[in-house]
């Protein structure tokens, strides 16, 4: 699914795509869970899907594109 949108979506429609998929989620919750390094990345996810649904809605409510 990930190919599909990446080679043939438009930017909006895979950026609305892709932050809609679980297994997105599911990849920072195990990499927050494991030791080490991946703490790091997985807040870094948890932290960009955060802003994209709090910007996103302030956005949209305004009238604004934010994709």
């Amino acid at each position: 699914m990930a190919a599909t949108a990446f080679f043939v979506m438009h930017v909006q429609v895979a950026t609305r795509f892709l932050s809609a998929n679980p297994p997105l989620y599911w990849f920072a919750s195990h990499l927050m869970a494991s030791p080490g390094d991946g703490k790091r990345w997985g807040y870094l996810i948890w932290a960009y899907s955060a802003a994209y649904i709090l910007l996103g809605s302030l956005l949209f409510s305004n009238f604004y594109p934010f994709t």
